[in-house]
This record gives C-alpha cells, structure tokens and sequence, in this order.
C-alpha cells in the first residue's frame, strides 16, 4: 500500500469539515432554540436551521477550497 500524496490528504481533509460544519451548526441551532423557546420543539427547529446553514457553509467552503487550488497551483 502507498503512502498518500499531499493532495489526497487535502481532499480528504475537506471533506470531512463539511460534516464537522453541519455538526457543529445543527448544535449550536439546537442550543439557541432551546434558549429562544425553551421548547424541545424549538430545539429540534433551532437544530435544524443550524444543520443546513452549516451544511451551506461546509459545501460553499469545499467548492471555494476546490476552485482556488485549481486556479492558483502552487
């Protein structure tokens, strides 16, 4: 088996803050509507929101990562 090349540790790498930002927005969206509510339903909601802004901003800095190292090679 090969060792990986600094780019596929990259790519890898990427992929995996996608699912670290829909994590960490879905509990921060759960956190705030549990203190704007203080309803489990307003947690789910709040959780919710967060998911998906997160997953917004995972995947909007996956393309923008994707995009700058094809224009930009070093």
């Amino acid at each position: 088996m090969r060792d990986l090349t600094q780019d596929e540790v990259a790519q890898v790498g990427g992929g995996l803050s996608i699912f670290d930002s829909i994590s960490g927005g879905g509990g921060f969206g759960s956190l705030a509507g549990i203190i704007l509510t203080n309803t489990a339903r307003g947690a789910a909601a709040g959780g919710a929101i967060g998911a998906a802004a997160g997953a917004a901003f995972g995947v909007g800095y996956a393309a923008g990562t994707a995009l700058r190292n094809a224009f930009l090679d070093d």
